[in-house]
């Protein structure tokens, strides 16, 4: 049985070979952490919107009638 086990991982080297390695880059860490920081920029833009939670919206929300939270998206006024 063992022998079995065996000779099935020995029979498909890259996927023994990417769990050795671990199989994450930084730039995998970099595109994720990047991914985290954009959601968390977009919730806390609706918090301040629909005045929501608002306590946990570092810096606070800002004047609706001025600036949007830092590092957030906003599309042209008309």
């Amino acid at each position: 049985m063992v022998a079995l086990v065996i000779s099935a991982v020995a029979a498909v080297p890259g996927a023994a070979a990417a769990q050795s390695s671990g199989g994450v880059s930084s730039q995998d860490i970099a595109a994720r952490d990047q991914l985290i920081a954009n959601q968390e920029n977009l919730l806390n833009t609706y918090r301040c919107l629909f005045n929501t939670d608002t306590a946990a919206v570092p810096g606070g929300c800002p004047n609706p009638n001025t600036d949007p939270p830092a590092g957030t998206y906003t599309a042209a006024r008309s």
